[in-house]
């Protein structure tokens, strides 16, 4: 950045608002506030000794049905192929929670970062789905709805009938286009 009038390049300085000095890099702490203008000095040390121990482990906690998991958790999805030496352990988790209609919810490692994830059983493989953790998500109730709206029955037939046109007998991503005709909402 320079200075307009001058054309001299300006200079980025810190300087702490109560003893009015500029700082150096070395008098700088890094700080987490706890309450509003309460800080917390920790240090590189403290952070790497935070960071979650990383492997490639996938730690099974549960077995759940997968329809019970609510697709509101799903963060990402990634195809989940066995380590060298694993391939059967892997074929017979992925066909047992395929007849079983299960899901495993587990816990891993990922970037130093203890993840929730979820495994499905998928075409003869598995799937693994990244989770949201509950307090990730925003509660719905502190989203406005429209609950004073009153709807016709006959906004609500010409929605239907709207509704079946557009009605597919199954999900295909191939045939959806983005530049057709499309209802949005407003």
């Amino acid at each position: 950045m320079l200075h307009k009038p001058c054309g001299t390049r300006v200079r980025n300085q810190r300087i702490c608002p109560v003893c009015k000095v500029v700082l150096e890099q070395t008098d700088l702490v890094r700080g987490f506030e706890v309450t509003k203008g309460e800080y917390v000095q920790v240090t590189d040390e403290e952070l790497n000794s935070l960071k979650a121990e990383g492997d490639s482990a996938i730690a099974l906690e549960q077995f759940i049905p997968l329809e019970t998991v609510d697709p509101l958790f799903f963060e990402s999805s990634y195809y989940l192929a066995p380590d060298k030496g694993a391939a059967k352990p892997y074929q017979l988790l992925a066909e047992t929670m395929k007849k079983t209609g299960r899901a495993a919810l587990a816990q891993m490692i990922f970037h130093d970062k203890e993840s929730l994830v979820l495994l499905r059983p998928f075409k003869r493989g598995l799937l693994l789905h990244f989770l949201y953790f509950k307090n990730e998500i925003r509660d719905f109730s502190q989203i406005g709805k429209g609950e004073g709206e009153k709807v016709s029955s006959d906004e609500i037939d010409l929605a239907k009938n709207l509704m079946e046109q557009m009605t597919s007998a199954e999900f295909k991503p191939s045939t959806t286009k983005t530049n057709t005709a499309s209802a949005r909402m407003r």
